[in-house]
């Protein structure tokens, strides 16, 4: 673990614990259950982050918010920092020539070898895998992919704003927590969602729904901070003037009354980002709002789930510690493996047509297409 990460927070075992476990589960060791329950059941216990001489890498940081906090990651002692967008403004092209540090890496969200490469640019130009990550890149309704206007092609392999939106942001957690097991190293992840993400919009559902997913994933991920080291975080701010309201979608501003009366900043956003993956007062999992009323946290419930009574789980609706180890264990052997080893994708060519294996004529055998699973460790 790294040296300068501060804990806080109960260190005991739940007195709920599983007297026998290892016959109900095959393979797996007692202790390694007993471990993995009391890490999901100490789910709150944090740690501080400094970003002080850690590399962070933004996608979307040639603009907005991204580059925002990509000027505040600097500010704070960073110790270098990766813009990965298809393009920079002139702000972004000023950050790079004052400082040797912020770098520029082209990359295109939607493409996933341009986001495995940012670890690699990163290993290349600074010695070792990002510490944070941060996606921000992230796009409206655009006039090539929006729901109501349905201009993708019947061909298409889906709404590219699901892609850049939903795709994008869980692959780069994915790949994040495998370069941070690799290096043996903890990490932050975070996430630039909306409060679109827990909200209706009519106008804009593809958003919506793109916002949503990326909250739902979110809070999913929260217990990967005690397993595997990497926090992983939202951030879901309110209106914001960006370049997603301007040259991102044009028009939209003025379609959905935006202005700098009823919006806040980037760098107000940028401040939130900051803090939270900084503060033990954010443990993965959390999702934190910010608007022109401020910020808060949402709760993962806004009415108590079912089995629920006064904040607890009712006697005998709870899941029982053995069957969450269960659950558990494949997750664990999978990363477990993937420690102290640096793995990376190699890809096949993928299929003229989906459906093209389904074509395949008689007597061959099966194409199926995609990228491939298989993993090499770097250098190999």
């Amino acid at each position: 673990m790294a040296g300068d990460v501060e804990y806080s927070g109960p260190r005991t075992v739940h007195k709920e614990t599983v007297s026998d476990p290892a016959p109900r589960c095959e393979g797996l060791r007692r202790a390694e259950i007993l471990e993995a329950q009391s890490k999901v059941e100490e789910h709150y216990m944090s740690w501080s982050f400094p970003v002080k001489d850690k590399i962070s890498v933004v996608t979307g940081g040639g603009s907005g918010i991204g580059l925002s906090y990509v000027l505040l990651a600097r500010e704070k002692g960073a110790k270098a920092v990766i813009i990965a967008d298809i393009a920079l403004t002139p702000a972004a092209e000023q950050a790079i020539k004052q400082d040797a540090n912020i770098v520029f890496v082209h990359c295109d969200v939607t493409k996933w070898h341009d986001l495995e490469n940012l670890i690699q640019e990163s290993i290349r130009r600074f010695g070792d895998v990002p510490d944070v990550y941060v996606a921000s890149a992230g796009v409206f309704e655009p006039p090539y992919s929006n729901f109501w206007e349905d201009p993708e092609p019947i061909e298409s392999d889906g709404y590219k704003a699901v892609d850049i939106n939903v795709n994008h942001p869980i692959k780069f957690t994915r790949l994040a927590i495998r370069a941070l097991l690799g290096k043996k190293k903890q990490g932050v992840i975070a996430l630039v969602s909306s409060i679109a993400g827990y909200s209706k919009q009519y106008t804009a559902p593809i958003y919506s729904a793109t916002r949503h997913a990326v909250v739902g994933f979110v809070r999913s991920m929260g217990d990967a901070q005690q397993l595997q080291g990497a926090k992983v975080v939202a951030i879901c701010p309110g209106i914001v003037m960006t370049p997603l309201w301007t040259t991102g979608t044009p028009g939209a501003a003025e379609r959905f009354g935006i202005h700098k009366d009823v919006a806040i900043t980037p760098d107000e956003v940028a401040a939130t980002i900051g803090d939270t993956v900084e503060s033990a007062d954010y443990p993965g999992g959390t999702i934190v709002e910010v608007s022109k009323l401020g910020k808060r946290t949402i709760p993962e419930w806004l009415i108590e789930p079912p089995g629920m009574v006064d904040g607890k789980m009712a006697e005998g609706t709870d899941v029982p510690p053995e069957m969450i180890a269960k659950a558990l264990k494949p997750i664990i052997e999978q990363t477990e493996a993937e420690r102290g080893r640096l793995l990376v994708f190699k890809t096949s060519p993928k299929p003229a047509h989906p459906s093209f294996a389904k074509r395949n004529p008689p007597g061959r055998p099966p194409i199926t297409g995609g990228r491939s699973k298989l993993l090499r460790p770097i250098g190999s």
